[in-house]
Protein backbone atom coordinates (compact mmCIF):
# COMPACT_ATOMS: atom_id res chain seq x y z
CA UNK A 1 0.00 0.00 0.00
CA UNK A 2 1.28 3.42 -0.93
CA UNK A 3 1.03 6.15 1.71
CA UNK A 4 0.57 9.73 0.54
CA UNK A 5 0.14 12.16 3.43
CA UNK A 6 -1.62 15.42 2.67
CA UNK A 7 -1.32 18.76 4.51
CA UNK A 8 -0.89 19.45 7.38
CA UNK A 9 1.25 16.44 8.33
CA UNK A 10 5.00 17.21 8.49
CA UNK A 11 6.93 17.31 5.25
CA UNK A 12 9.12 15.51 4.43
CA UNK A 13 7.17 12.66 5.92
CA UNK A 14 8.97 11.15 8.94
CA UNK A 15 9.66 7.40 8.99
CA UNK A 16 6.78 6.74 11.40
CA UNK A 17 4.24 7.75 8.75
CA UNK A 18 4.70 4.46 6.93
CA UNK A 19 2.81 1.17 7.00
CA UNK A 20 3.56 -0.90 10.10
CA UNK A 21 0.97 -3.60 9.42
CA UNK A 22 1.63 -6.46 7.00
CA UNK A 23 1.68 -5.25 3.42
CA UNK A 24 -1.73 -5.08 1.81
CA UNK A 25 -2.81 -6.25 -1.61
CA UNK A 26 -1.27 -4.38 -4.50
CA UNK A 27 -3.23 -1.55 -6.03
CA UNK A 28 -4.39 0.17 -2.84
CA UNK A 29 -3.10 3.52 -1.63
CA UNK A 30 -3.81 5.55 1.50
CA UNK A 31 -4.11 9.30 1.89
CA UNK A 32 -3.99 11.20 5.21
CA UNK A 33 -5.71 14.58 5.12
CA UNK A 34 -7.52 17.27 7.09
CA UNK A 35 -11.27 17.01 6.58
CA UNK A 36 -11.81 20.67 5.67
CA UNK A 37 -9.12 20.46 2.97
CA UNK A 38 -10.90 17.80 0.92
CA UNK A 39 -14.68 18.40 0.87
CA UNK A 40 -15.28 16.08 -2.09
CA UNK A 41 -13.44 13.22 -0.39
CA UNK A 42 -15.45 13.88 2.76
CA UNK A 43 -18.71 13.59 0.84
CA UNK A 44 -17.58 10.25 -0.52
CA UNK A 45 -16.51 9.10 2.96
CA UNK A 46 -19.84 10.13 4.47
CA UNK A 47 -21.63 8.05 1.84
CA UNK A 48 -19.36 5.07 2.48
CA UNK A 49 -20.04 5.24 6.22
CA UNK A 50 -23.77 5.33 5.56
CA UNK A 51 -23.70 2.43 3.12
CA UNK A 52 -21.57 0.18 5.34
CA UNK A 53 -23.48 0.79 8.55
CA UNK A 54 -27.01 0.72 7.14
CA UNK A 55 -26.21 -2.67 5.63
CA UNK A 56 -25.61 -3.85 9.21
CA UNK A 57 -28.20 -1.69 11.00
CA UNK A 58 -30.98 -0.68 8.57
CA UNK A 59 -32.63 1.53 11.21
CA UNK A 60 -29.78 4.03 10.78
CA UNK A 61 -31.24 5.03 7.44
CA UNK A 62 -33.99 6.93 9.25
CA UNK A 63 -31.39 9.11 11.02
CA UNK A 64 -29.60 10.09 7.82
CA UNK A 65 -32.21 10.85 5.15
CA UNK A 66 -29.52 12.51 3.02
CA UNK A 67 -27.78 9.09 2.91
CA UNK A 68 -24.53 10.47 4.30
CA UNK A 69 -23.08 9.99 7.79
CA UNK A 70 -21.14 13.11 8.72
CA UNK A 71 -20.86 15.45 11.69
CA UNK A 72 -19.30 18.75 12.78
CA UNK A 73 -16.10 17.05 13.93
CA UNK A 74 -15.16 15.83 10.45
CA UNK A 75 -13.77 19.14 9.17
CA UNK A 76 -11.32 19.61 12.05
CA UNK A 77 -10.21 15.97 12.16
CA UNK A 78 -7.66 14.06 10.13
CA UNK A 79 -8.83 11.16 8.04
CA UNK A 80 -7.16 8.15 6.49
CA UNK A 81 -8.77 7.17 3.20
CA UNK A 82 -7.88 3.98 1.35
CA UNK A 83 -8.33 4.17 -2.42
CA UNK A 84 -8.68 1.25 -4.80
CA UNK A 85 -6.83 1.04 -8.10
CA UNK A 86 -9.85 2.66 -9.77
CA UNK A 87 -9.82 5.67 -7.42
CA UNK A 88 -12.77 4.59 -5.29
CA UNK A 89 -12.58 5.27 -1.54
CA UNK A 90 -13.07 1.79 -0.07
CA UNK A 91 -12.12 2.33 3.59
CA UNK A 92 -11.61 5.15 6.04
CA UNK A 93 -11.02 6.08 9.65
CA UNK A 94 -10.86 9.36 11.59
CA UNK A 95 -8.30 10.83 14.03
CA UNK A 96 -9.48 13.70 16.25
CA UNK A 97 -6.85 15.34 18.51
CA UNK A 98 -7.63 17.34 21.67
CA UNK A 99 -5.52 18.75 24.49
CA UNK A 100 -7.29 16.55 27.05
CA UNK A 101 -9.97 13.91 27.34
CA UNK A 102 -12.63 16.40 28.43
CA UNK A 103 -12.26 18.29 25.12
CA UNK A 104 -12.99 15.30 22.91
CA UNK A 105 -16.32 15.14 21.10
CA UNK A 106 -18.87 13.08 23.03
CA UNK A 107 -16.45 12.65 25.95
CA UNK A 108 -19.38 12.99 28.34
CA UNK A 109 -20.61 9.63 27.10
CA UNK A 110 -17.51 7.87 28.40
CA UNK A 111 -17.91 6.45 31.89
CA UNK A 112 -14.28 6.40 33.06
CA UNK A 113 -14.83 4.18 36.09
CA UNK A 114 -11.81 2.00 35.39
CA UNK A 115 -9.41 4.18 37.37
CA UNK A 116 -7.28 5.20 34.36
CA UNK A 117 -7.75 8.55 32.64
CA UNK A 118 -5.18 9.50 29.97
CA UNK A 119 -3.56 12.89 30.58
CA UNK A 120 -2.14 15.32 28.07
CA UNK A 121 -2.96 15.49 24.37
CA UNK A 122 -5.19 12.64 23.26
CA UNK A 123 -6.55 11.40 19.94
CA UNK A 124 -9.96 9.85 19.48
CA UNK A 125 -9.97 7.14 16.81
CA UNK A 126 -13.39 6.61 15.26
CA UNK A 127 -15.56 6.05 12.19
CA UNK A 128 -13.54 3.14 10.77
CA UNK A 129 -15.34 1.39 7.92
CA UNK A 130 -14.33 -0.91 5.05
CA UNK A 131 -16.48 -1.55 2.00
CA UNK A 132 -17.64 -5.20 2.09
CA UNK A 133 -16.31 -5.83 -1.41
CA UNK A 134 -12.81 -5.04 -0.15
CA UNK A 135 -12.91 -7.01 3.10
CA UNK A 136 -10.30 -9.70 3.67
CA UNK A 137 -7.44 -7.58 2.27
CA UNK A 138 -6.00 -6.58 5.66
CA UNK A 139 -7.29 -3.03 5.28
CA UNK A 140 -9.06 -2.84 8.66
CA UNK A 141 -5.93 -4.04 10.50
CA UNK A 142 -3.81 -1.60 8.52
CA UNK A 143 -6.04 1.33 9.44
CA UNK A 144 -6.23 0.35 13.12
CA UNK A 145 -2.44 0.32 13.37
CA UNK A 146 -1.59 3.20 11.07
CA UNK A 147 -4.06 5.66 12.59
CA UNK A 148 -2.10 5.37 15.84
CA UNK A 149 1.06 6.44 14.00
CA UNK A 150 -0.81 9.44 12.59
CA UNK A 151 -2.12 10.34 16.06
CA UNK A 152 1.41 10.30 17.47
CA UNK A 153 2.72 12.50 14.65
CA UNK A 154 -0.09 14.97 15.34
CA UNK A 155 1.10 15.33 18.94
CA UNK A 156 -1.12 12.91 20.86
CA UNK A 157 0.34 11.08 23.85
CA UNK A 158 -2.51 8.58 23.97
CA UNK A 159 -5.20 7.28 21.67
CA UNK A 160 -8.70 6.44 22.88
CA UNK A 161 -11.42 4.59 21.03
CA UNK A 162 -14.51 2.49 21.57
CA UNK A 163 -15.04 -1.05 20.36
CA UNK A 164 -17.84 -3.56 20.57
CA UNK A 165 -17.75 -5.52 23.81
CA UNK A 166 -16.97 -8.72 21.90
CA UNK A 167 -13.50 -7.35 21.06
CA UNK A 168 -12.59 -6.16 24.57
CA UNK A 169 -10.74 -9.30 25.67
CA UNK A 170 -8.55 -9.28 22.56
CA UNK A 171 -7.48 -5.66 23.14
CA UNK A 172 -6.74 -6.23 26.82
CA UNK A 173 -4.52 -9.13 25.82
CA UNK A 174 -2.61 -6.92 23.38
CA UNK A 175 -1.58 -4.07 25.66
CA UNK A 176 -4.60 -1.78 25.55
CA UNK A 177 -6.06 -0.34 28.75
CA UNK A 178 -9.80 -0.50 29.32
CA UNK A 179 -11.07 2.82 30.65
CA UNK A 180 -14.33 1.59 32.10
CA UNK A 181 -17.65 1.50 30.32
CA UNK A 182 -19.19 3.73 27.68
CA UNK A 183 -22.70 5.08 27.69
CA UNK A 184 -24.67 4.24 24.57
CA UNK A 185 -25.06 7.06 22.12
CA UNK A 186 -26.86 7.97 18.96
CA UNK A 187 -26.72 6.65 16.32
CA UNK A 188 -25.32 3.26 17.44
CA UNK A 189 -27.20 2.94 20.73
CA UNK A 190 -27.92 -0.72 20.03
CA UNK A 191 -24.22 -1.68 20.33
CA UNK A 192 -22.53 -2.23 23.69
CA UNK A 193 -19.28 -0.27 23.35
CA UNK A 194 -16.22 -0.44 25.62
CA UNK A 195 -13.63 2.40 25.72
CA UNK A 196 -9.89 1.68 25.52
CA UNK A 197 -6.68 3.71 25.55
CA UNK A 198 -3.06 3.22 24.63
CA UNK A 199 0.10 5.30 24.94
CA UNK A 200 1.53 6.04 21.47
CA UNK A 201 4.68 7.99 22.38
CA UNK A 202 6.79 4.97 21.49
CA UNK A 203 5.70 5.29 17.87
CA UNK A 204 7.86 8.40 17.44
CA UNK A 205 11.10 6.54 18.13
Amino acid sequence: MQIEPVFPLPSPVPPSITPTSPELARGYRCRVFLGSARPEWMRRIATLRFDVWTAKVPELGELFPERRWCDATDDSSHHLAVFSSTGEIVATTRVTVASQMADLPDSWRWNLDGGHVPTGPVAWLARKVVAPAHAGQGIASFLFDHQQDVAARLGADHVVFRVAKSRAAYLRDHGYTQLGSAQPGIPLSMIDFVPFARWVGDRLS
